[in-house]
């Protein structure tokens, strides 16, 4: 079995301490518990690379965007290559969809 590696591109650790400090100012255990459980998400990737599905919104971009659902309302946006997964955006998906785009768009 070949060892799949995750690494978090520099957006997604932005938007993911960005989605922390934005709901530690009302409430830290809520904001530690969601941290946590987006941190620990991505690893089930490490087995089954493939498991999220293609991210509808993206389809016309030159990569192959896949997500992960967490908390009914994060979307963990990431691509495959050999043995590497990379995490490129935690998404609130109460967030424009456009803004997506846009910020992926520009890494490409």
């Amino acid at each position: 079995m070949v060892d799949v590696k995750i690494e978090w591109q520099p957006i997604a650790i932005k938007q993911l301490v960005d989605h922390y400090s934005f709901l530690s100012e009302k409430n830290e255990r809520a904001a530690l518990l969601l941290y946590n459980t987006l941190i620990a998400a991505p690893n089930m990737l490490k087995v089954f690379p493939y498991a999220g599905q293609i991210e509808p919104l993206l389809t016309d971009l030159p990569v192959c965007y896949r997500y992960l659902l967490v908390i009914r309302r994060f979307k963990i946006i990431y691509t495959v290559r050999e043995n590497i997964v990379d995490i490129h955006a935690v998404w609130d998906c109460r967030q424009n969809e456009d803004t997506l785009k846009q910020e992926l768009g520009k890494y490409i």
